[in-house]
């Protein structure tokens, strides 16, 4: 049984994005964890674009027309002309998403397809409600494909510039812990950064896969990573220091910050 700290299930329930807001400066952790202050800047441009496209791959991934997708998805948001045209540029990546997901599919028996889930693990590695609040960590998984010989593929969509997989590490691996907890028939999960902007890579892929762990690799060995990664996030949560780091360009209480 992997023990978990106090300190981590005082701050439960944990997510990528929070475990790495704590890890990067306690004081913003401060203002948005524990006294639930409001953002104080505007989204950045970037991000809008990228929630429509996630919406866009969300409905597509069913088997709907990418073109009708567009359709149905841009009156939704409230873009400018500017910014539905840089949506609009996403739209060949698209198309050679769910083209090269169709052909997986048949290659590998793909028997169950849910874009957008909502996962959730309670302290037990059991499968929970997304907002029990006794939970241990949660997260939206983007895309989510399990096989008939029970191996599952998860994928993560980034409409930004490519980085090195090893910033991702640790959100792969927690969305293969809470796979293997939401569908305990696993025998394999596979992780995958799937980059919609930008240049393919060389061989004409947008896909940057994890190495595929074993079930029962997940369920000992990256359980404990887990957990460990996450009390190291509660300890820098207890720090109300303000530091500079590159997460500085997304975060909300700028105008605020003791640095600025």
């Amino acid at each position: 049984m992997t023990t978990i700290p106090d300190g981590v299930l005082e701050l439960a329930p944990w997510s990528t994005s929070m475990a790495d807001l704590a890890l990067a400066c306690g004081w913003a952790f401060d203002k948005k964890y524990r006294q639930k202050v409001k953002s104080l800047e505007t989204p950045p441009e970037s991000q809008t674009v990228g929630l429509v496209i996630h919406k866009v791959l969300e409905i597509a991934i069913q088997g709907v027309d990418v073109d009708h997708v567009f359709r149905q998805v841009l009156p939704s948001f409230d873009l400018t002309h500017n910014l539905k045209e840089e949506v609009l540029t996403f739209r060949d990546a698209v198309v050679d998403f769910i083209d090269r997901i169709g052909r997986f599919k048949k290659q590998f028996g793909v028997m169950k397809t849910v874009p957008e889930k909502r996962v959730a693990i309670s302290p037990a590695f059991t499968s929970t409600n997304f907002f029990d609040k006794k939970g241990l960590f949660r997260g939206v998984i983007d895309a989510t494909l399990i096989t008939q010989d029970k191996r599952c593929v998860v994928l993560d969509h980034k409409t930004g510039a490519h980085k090195p997989l090893s910033m991702y590490q640790d959100q792969l691996e927690g969305y293969a812990v809470m796979m293997t907890a939401t569908y305990p028939e696993l025998t394999a999960v596979r992780a995958g950064i799937h980059y919609v902007g930008g240049d393919p890579q060389p061989d004409g892929k947008r896909i940057v896969w994890a190495r595929e762990h074993t079930a029962e690799y997940v369920n000992t060995r990256l359980r404990q990573t887990l957990v460990m990664h996450l009390a190291h996030a509660a300890e820098a949560a207890k720090s109300n220091t303000p530091k500079k780091s590159w997460m500085c360009n997304y975060c909300g209480y700028k105008p605020i910050c003791p640095l600025y």
